[in-house]
């Protein structure tokens, strides 16, 4: 019995990787569509990813970066606050999401934003003022 539960562990573990793995890969395909001016395929690879690994924030995040260069800042946000939720420590979402919030006006949130990825990343503080 241990045996068989051992087993079933190391196999859902596999299947975990594969599906991140899987996930960063249609991530890549969704930015590099994105950057031959191909949106909708873009898009489509990143809704793959979104659905392919619940827990992985690269399908939204692949989303939001999308939506943003179609300067479609709503729905760009909501992809990032959905990369938020599914891991809160992915700061990047914060900064893009804090660039889309900036161009849509909302100026309070994109510093609070701001400050989430720069208290992770200090380093970037003196030129993220751009």
């Amino acid at each position: 019995m241990r045996t068989l539960l051992a087993a079933l562990f190391v196999s859902v573990g596999t299947a975990r990787l594969a599906h991140a793995e899987d996930a960063m890969e249609l991530f890549q395909k969704a930015i590099s569509l994105s950057n031959m001016g191909k949106t909708k395929e873009a898009l489509e690879a990143a809704a793959q990813a979104t659905k392919l690994d619940a827990k992985s924030p690269l399908g939204p995040y692949a989303s939001g970066l999308i939506l943003m260069s179609q300067r479609e800042q709503a729905k760009a946000i909501a992809a990032f606050d959905e990369a938020i939720q599914r891991d809160p420590k992915f700061v990047a979402a914060y900064d893009r999401r804090g660039d889309a919030k900036l161009k849509s006006g909302q100026f309070k949130e994109s510093i609070e934003d701001f400050d989430v990825f720069l208290k992770s990343n200090p380093n970037f503080a003196p030129e993220h003022w751009r």
